[in-house]
């Protein structure tokens, strides 16, 4: 559904008929810069989908994909072991990162970068083991970005633990979660995930957050980042925090 938040007036932009298992529509993973919304769904192998509000056209982009990002006529989403930047205008894509060993997820669009998490580094606990799940803080997880006008890859952020999963970029900011934090003295008796900032021009970081807990969920919007606490894990509470970001 696309609500209009001057009128109200809200449009099924498509209807899925009702089943079981899986669920129709995976919905956080949602993207929209007007006309062009990106979703992806289960009832179709965790398909990427893009429509343009204005004319109806649209794109089966990717399946298998974790997260999406739209930012103009541009898509970014995962497929396989590969970040893909689809061009709306041309219907064509472009991998990135191709052919490397790991995972890549979470891409974020923020002219002219794109960042995403990967994962090519492997494992911090056992290098010769299992692949993680992206979900799962065990992974060696790192914060690269690519320039679309230079074409060049850059490693934003190579650290031991885990960079993301949550990854959200705009403007000259990308905010994450970070475990990175799990064994300082902040966070000794508590689980610790914090919120980190990157500014993209200058690839200068900042530690956000610095209480011990769970704070995750970033967005990033006119140079300030939205992120939420964990008050009560066994109640589900949690506390809104917006937060300034000065330019290095």
């Amino acid at each position: 559904r696309l609500a209009n938040l001057t009128t109200g007036e809200i449009r099924i932009l498509r209807t899925y008929a009702p089943i079981r298992y899986p669920t129709a529509v995976y919905g956080d993973s949602v993207s929209l810069d007007y006309p062009w919304v990106g979703w992806r769904e289960t009832q179709e192998w965790w398909t990427v989908h893009a429509l343009n509000i204005e004319t109806g056209e649209q794109y089966d982009v990717a399946n298998s994909a974790v997260d999406l990002a739209v930012e103009g006529t541009t898509l970014a989403t995962e497929h396989g072991r590969d970040i893909v930047l689809f061009d709306l205008t041309t219907g064509t894509d472009t991998r990135i990162a191709a052919g490397l060993p790991g995972n890549r997820w979470t891409p974020a669009l923020a002219w002219p970068w794109l960042v995403w998490v990967d994962q090519r580094d492997g494992l911090w606990w056992d290098p010769e083991g299992y692949e993680c799940d992206y979900a799962v803080a065990c992974c060696d997880n790192d914060i690269y970005g690519y320039n679309r006008v230079t074409g060049i890859e850059v490693p934003f952020v190579v650290r031991h633990g885990m960079q993301g999963g949550a990854l959200r970029a705009e403007g000259e900011w990308a905010a994450y979660e970070d475990h990175r934090d799990g064994s300082d003295e902040l966070c000794e008796d508590r689980r610790c995930r914090q919120i980190y900032a990157l500014h993209l021009t200058t690839g200068v970081e900042v530690r956000v957050t610095n209480w011990p807990g769970e704070n995750g969920e970033p967005v990033v919007y006119s140079d300030r980042v939205l992120f939420s606490e964990m008050t009560s894990y066994g109640d589900d509470l949690y506390d809104l925090w917006d937060c300034n970001l000065v330019e290095p």
